[in-house]
């Protein structure tokens, strides 16, 4: 319980403290109030792979950045476990969908699937602007 408990708390920590640094990118376009798709998906590699995850993440994320929809990505590494973050702005929930979908079609999120001791877990969030 409290392992969970402790991963809640990271990852809330984590998007608070992105909203808090007004990062650039934060709305879709300059000058407007539509929010942006927060995506946080964390990856947990399976025992002796991270650095196959990792070298399959450098392959893949420039494809990523460039994607249609996609404003920024960043990677991190979990201080206390093997897991991976991955946290992403996208303009629409649909457009992430769209390239998820198309990694899926190009066989590329099978060979990241043979890596992992587990599915990807996805959470989309939108700023409050509180």
């Amino acid at each position: 319980m409290n392992l969970i408990l402790n991963r809640s708390i990271r990852i809330w920590f984590l998007t608070l403290l992105m909203a808090l640094t007004n990062s650039p990118g934060i709305f879709a376009e300059k000058g407007t109030d539509l929010p942006l798709t927060l995506v946080l998906a964390e990856l947990s590699p399976a025992e002796g792979k991270r650095a196959d995850v990792l070298k399959w993440l450098a392959g893949v994320l420039p494809e990523t950045r460039a994607y249609d929809g996609c404003k920024s990505l960043s990677v991190y590494q979990e201080m206390d476990s093997n897991k991976i973050i991955l946290v992403e702005h996208w303009e629409t929930k649909e457009k992430f969908i769209a390239y998820r979908d198309w990694r899926v079609e190009t066989g590329s999120l099978a060979a990241l699937a043979e890596i992992l001791d587990s599915d990807p877990i996805f959470r989309f969030s939108l700023d409050t602007k509180i």
